[in-house]
Formats: structure tokens, sequence, C-alpha cells
């Protein structure tokens, strides 16, 4: 089958042709006509120090099209009409041009304005060769791909889809942007973090506290499990009661839960540290920080005046950073890194006791996106675009990309990376939400329906 080359209004399986130039008067030559590859742009730093030189940034420019066309018009007027049809394609803001070699295997390239073309008349009729420099991203996109739904709950210990959902088998040569579709609106805080190198299965990402070593003042209450708090056992918290020392000191010791090599090879990376807590009043004032090594540790955070089991932002930690990546560099195998985890808590005032339920480890190294609002809209649906680095909320069970939701933007903030989906890797998203801003309530039966989409990007064209 003939190649077929359209500008078309969309990304879409059966988009809106604009103009054919593969059929009737036109037709595309092959002498003449190129679809290099992106060019990809270095940023080079070296010194006459050191033997080579560093390449810290790279990134594809945009690319461009070189077409050679054949218009048989009937006359010169025909051609006329149709060389217009053509200019006004080119000197479009932007514009999709389809291009399918075999029947089955289209991509779409998004071009940007190009009026300019050279022309060659060829007879006395309306025969002309058109030599077309189209300007173009860099890369070709195929149709949209729909991963989900995916139930993803709140509970990191539940049997499936705690706090995670993957997205596997992506299509395409380069790293896509991923739109993440979420029914019921969007929570007030939510934090949505990527693994993408490796396993991330081996990630072993929470730490539940009644699993840890209890020290001072802290003990587990014993009694069955609490359903509010995660996790199973003679009980599923541990309780610092602060009874004979009330000044920041050791109350929790976590091993990291990496008992596998690969496990431990996992662990190593940065990520941004949640513990999940509940106080027993609203007016003592308490206090927490991690202590990791011998000279790692966090700031001291104060624990919001609340009663309900919440999430507390601790920063960030960086395991196994001051190892090299692997022994001289070559070795396949990377050190472990240190195994155990400290909290430290303090209660300046009052009498209250802290509970210690369960501490997350969120990557923060490939992309985490926060975002957060005043007040997350009830009945509407929310998507998080990848494409336009934006957030919306849209009618309950409307569908965003058929024209039929009314997007919004909404209220909300964002800081961070938005995910993307990398081929040839599984891609592993955390999503941890709660459901206010400035003292988060962290509710364990929360859960989100998640919808992943993305269209992938080729460097040519999509293989069979």
């Amino acid at each position: 089958m003939a190649s077929s080359w359209k500008f078309v209004d969309s990304v879409a399986a059966s988009p809106t042709t604009r103009l054919d130039i593969s059929a009737g008067v036109w037709s595309v030559m092959r002498e003449g006509t190129e679809l290099p590859a992106p060019p990809l742009r270095r940023a080079v730093s070296g010194t006459l120090l050191a033997d080579g030189e560093l390449i810290p940034a790279a990134a594809y420019g945009n690319r461009t099209l070189h077409l050679r066309l054949l218009l048989a018009a009937a006359t010169q007027a025909d051609a006329a009409t149709q060389l217009g049809n053509l200019g006004r394609e080119l000197d479009r803001a932007s514009n999709f041009l389809r291009f399918d070699p075999d029947g089955s295997h289209a991509v779409f390239f998004r071009t940007f304005r190009a009026p300019e073309y050279r022309s060659e008349w060829v007879d006395s009729a309306g025969q002309f060769f058109v030599q077309v420099d189209i300007p173009a991203e860099p890369f070709a996109y195929g149709l949209r791909e729909d991963v989900g739904a995916v139930t993803v709950t709140n509970d990191p210990a539940a049997g499936s889809n705690g706090m995670f959902f993957d997205v596997s088998s992506v299509k395409g040569d380069v790293a896509t942007p991923l739109l993440v579709k979420c029914t019921s609106g969007l929570p007030e805080l939510g934090i949505l973090a990527a693994r993408q190198h490796d396993t991330p299965s081996d990630l072993v990402f929470f730490m539940q506290a009644e699993g840890g070593t209890p020290l001072t003042d802290t003990t587990n209450p014993g009694g069955g499990p609490d359903a509010l708090m995660s996790g199973a056992g003679t009980n599923n918290y541990l309780r610092t009661s602060f009874a004979t020392v009330t000044t920041l000191a050791q109350r929790v010791q976590l091993a990291l839960g990496a008992s596998t090599d690969a496990q431990k090879r996992a662990i190593r990376g940065t990520y941004r540290v949640f513990a999940v807590v509940r106080r027993s009043d609203t007016t003592s004032v308490m206090t927490m920080q991690w202590v990791y090594g011998s000279q790692s540790m966090s700031s001291v955070v104060t624990i919001p005046k609340e009663l309900y089991r919440q999430l507390v932002d601790m920063g960030t930690l960086t395991i196994g950073g001051s190892s090299p990546a692997s022994p001289g560099r070559f070795s396949a195998q990377a050190p472990t890194a240190l195994d155990q985890l400290f909290f430290w808590a303090g209660r300046a005032s009052g009498t209250g006791t802290l509970d210690w339920d369960v501490v997350l480890l969120i990557p923060a190294d490939d992309q985490m996106l926060i975002s957060s609002a005043v007040n997350a809209s009830g009945g509407t649906d929310g998507l998080i675009d990848s494409e336009n680095d934006q957030i919306y909320l849209f009618e309950d069970a409307a569908d965003p990309f058929a024209g039929t939701a009314d997007l919004g933007t909404g209220y909300y903030a964002v800081a961070g990376g938005f995910p993307k989906a990398v081929p040839g890797q599984t891609n592993r998203y955390f999503l941890v939400t709660a459901s206010t801003v400035v003292s988060p309530n962290h509710v364990k039966a929360t859960t989100w329906s998640v919808t992943a989409h993305y269209w992938p990007r080729y460097l040519y064209v999509r293989p069979t």
C-alpha cells in the first residue's frame, strides 16, 4: 500500500482531513523527501585536567520535515487553487501532519508555521514540483493509550495498589507526558511521585512503626488492631507517652525493610519522608525529626494540633548518596545503604501522647508533583495534565478527551515536576493524599479510581 500524507485537525483514529498531499492531484516523491531524526542537543563540560568531557544535560531539538511534492493539476488555474490550499495549511501556527507508511502504522507530527516553499513549474499546464521544509516538534506521536482504571488506596499495606499504580509496556521510543484522571475530584493535598529505574517493585517504601524498635517512653499498647491505622498484629502502632523524658529524644528505631540484595540496591535514592501519626489531644506542643546515620538529620517540625491521623512532611532524605553508584563505575551491583532510621519526638508542653503508625519513603529522584487546594470540589472528576502542566476539574463521569467536559483549572497550586511515562520500563507511581492542606488528615480508607493516558512518542515511525 502506498504511503499516506495528510494535514489533519487532531491526533485521532479518524481525524478530519484538511488536505491530502498524497492523493488526487498531489503525490509525495521518494527522492527529495527526508524525515531526519530530531537533533540531540548536548551541554558539554570539560577541562584539560582530565581526559574526556562530561555531558551533564541533553535534550532533543525540533526537527525539520523535508517533503518533495508533485502537483499534477489540469490547468494553471487548478494549480493556483491547490497551491493556495497548501499555503493555508503551511501558514497555520500549528498543525498535524499524519504519515502512514503502509496503512497501519500512522504517526502524527505536530508542525509549526512554515509558509515558505519552493515550486518548479514543469509544463505549460498545471504540473509543479514543490519542495516544503516544515519545522515540527521533536517526536512523532501515536494514538492515545489508556491504562486502567485502577483503585488506589491510602493504605500502603493494602493487598493491591496500596498507594501506588503501575504503567507498564509503554509504547514509543522516548519518555512521554502522562495524564492521570481521578474520579470524585482530586484531593486537597496530593503527592504523585514516580520510580522509573531498575525494578520498582524491589523498593520497600513504607515501614510499619510496630515492626520497629520502641525506644524512650515508647511501647506497643497491645490489644487488637486499630481499624483507623495501617497494618495488623498485636497492635498496629506504637505509643510515646513522654512519661519520663519530654525533651526531643529517640522514640522509634525503624529498619528500612530492605532484606534482599535487590531491595538493598533499590532503597538507594532520594525520598520525601512522611510520618503518619496521631495525637491524643489538641493542646500539647509536640515536635519531631528523623536521624539517619551519623550526620544526616531533618529539621525539627511541629506536629499540627489535630486529633485525626495525620500526614507529617519531614523533608527529603538521601539514602546511599555518599557511596559510589558502583565500585569503579562499571559494576552492575551498587553498594547497599545504611539500614536504620531513627525518629525523635519531644513534648514542649501539655500531657498528650503520640501514636506512630507508618513511615513513608516517597521517591523524589525521578518526578514528584505536589498539588494543593483550599477546598476540593465534590461531584467532579480531576485530570492531572502533564502535556500542558496543568490540573483540571470537570463534570463527574464526563470524557475530557471527547469535547464533552467543561474543564476548569480550579484553584490548585502545584510544585515539582509533572509525571512522564518511560518506554521499556515498569513505571510505578506513588499516590499519597490527604483531605486538608495545612494539617493533612490522612484517612486510611480513602480510595481513588485512577486511569492513566499518554500519547506515545517516536523518533521516526511506529514499529510493528
